[in-house]
């Protein structure tokens, strides 16, 4: 049964075996790419032999298949009484960056959820900078706030002070960072978002639609876990159900991306001019890669495909310029991970796994989201009757 399908708001302001025949050996070569950046590295993937097996590719065509009807809601889980068990409480949320339209529309719409129940969510604004994330925690212990939540925060650097929180009494939780089955020590909890199923779907677009040889550059960043989980699982999609394809790695930090990525993908088009495809792992990263394309002179021969849905850029993919983008409703977000926090707050059970689902967005389904496009809209709204239903907030 397919499940499980997401995405991930990162705007570029800011911030996983299946039967092959025959199969041979793979190789993998890592080489500094020669596009003036020390920073930026390629590797290549590619069959070890003259011959190589094609691998079956059935299962991820039949994956591919189900992401074109419409998500359904699948979670399952114990049913509460918000109302009564969120009396009085108090969520402070902790974005990644408050400019970007992921936090922008949390924000707004766990807002709403929560004043319907009858509890806070309080966003602390803030330009994505280490200090303003300590003194939200500082904010946090002082105002006598219940949860902290860091949405698409990597805790790494905040130890110290999530643990005065967590000696205050504050649950201190991360969102949408980590990937399924992956904990974080510093945190009481960590809901997370199945990432190596959004990179295996980018690769298994680009396999299926140029073939098992296909050439294929990844534009990623290091900076982030999730990014990590992601190369991870798209390195064995690629080996798993295309031994022969070429593929390559550019990682740009994010710090990089609006001064670095369009050149540096411009560049490592103009090296190899039989790249087919440039998968972007968060789909952000298109507004380089896009013109890079162009100034190449590589447009209608090499198409691209990203992660998240970010509005924009399905604007992109109805016009044409991005084949494909893997989508997840940042609103379906916005209520699994306060079903999430609500769970944690009220002493139930946590789920491994809100079961959040993909949607795959091409030209010929794009206006569903809406001229121009909107990040909550053309997933339909069964999560919302599911959550609900949940929530007892309709009995």
């Amino acid at each position: 049964m397919w499940r499980k399908l997401v995405f991930l708001s990162v705007a570029a302001m800011l911030v996983l075996s299946a039967c092959s025949s025959e199969s041979k050996d793979t190789k993998a070569t890592t080489e500094t790419a020669a596009t003036g950046s020390a920073a930026s590295e390629s590797t290549s993937t590619e069959s070890g032999a003259a011959e190589s097996a094609s691998a079956d590719v059935s299962v991820i065509e039949e994956r591919m298949a189900k992401l074109s009807e419409k998500p359904e809601f699948v979670f399952e889980a114990e049913s509460f009484d918000a109302k009564e068990l969120m009396k009085g409480k108090k969520i402070l949320s902790i974005p990644t960056n408050s400019a970007i339209p992921y936090a922008q529309t949390l924000s707004k719409t766990q807002g709403e959820i929560a004043s319907e129940i009858g509890f806070e969510v309080f966003t602390w604004e803030n330009q994505g900078k280490s200090v303003e994330y300590v003194q939200g925690i500082e904010h946090a212990i002082n105002s006598g706030y219940d949860l902290i939540d860091l949405s698409g925060v990597d805790p790494k650097s905040l130890t110290a002070q999530i643990a005065e929180a967590q000696k205050a009494g504050i649950a201190t939780i991360t969102t949408h960072v980590t990937a399924l089955g992956e904990t974080l020590d510093s945190v009481d909890h960590s809901a997370p978002q199945d990432f190596a199923m959004a990179a295996n779907l980018l690769a298994d677009w680009t396999i299926l639609k140029g073939g098992q040889d296909v050439n294929v550059l990844v534009v990623k960043e290091s900076d982030l876990s999730c990014s990590l989980t992601m190369v991870e699982a798209m390195e064995k999609e690629f080996a798993t159900y295309a031994p022969n394809a070429k593929v390559k790695y550019l990682d740009v930090p994010i710090s990089d991306w609006g001064t670095k990525m369009q050149s540096e993908v411009q560049n490592a088009l103009l090296a190899d001019r039989n790249i087919d495809y440039v998968i972007a792992i968060y789909d952000s990263m298109l507004q380089y890669v896009v013109p890079a394309i162009q100034i190449s002179g590589n447009t209608g021969k090499v198409k691209t495909v990203g992660f998240n849905g970010t509005p924009f850029v399905l604007d992109m993919v109805r016009d044409g310029s991005v084949e494909m983008v893997v989508g997840e409703s940042l609103e379906w977000l916005s209520y699994g991970y306060l079903d999430y926090e609500m769970r944690v707050l009220a002493g139930l059970e946590v789920p491994s796994d809100e079961a959040f689902q993909f949607y795959i967005w091409t030209k010929d389904n794009v206006e569903d989201a809406g001229v121009p496009a909107v990040s909550t809209q053309g997933y339909g709204d069964n999560y919302i009757k599911g959550y609900r239903e949940l929530w007892q907030l309709d009995k």
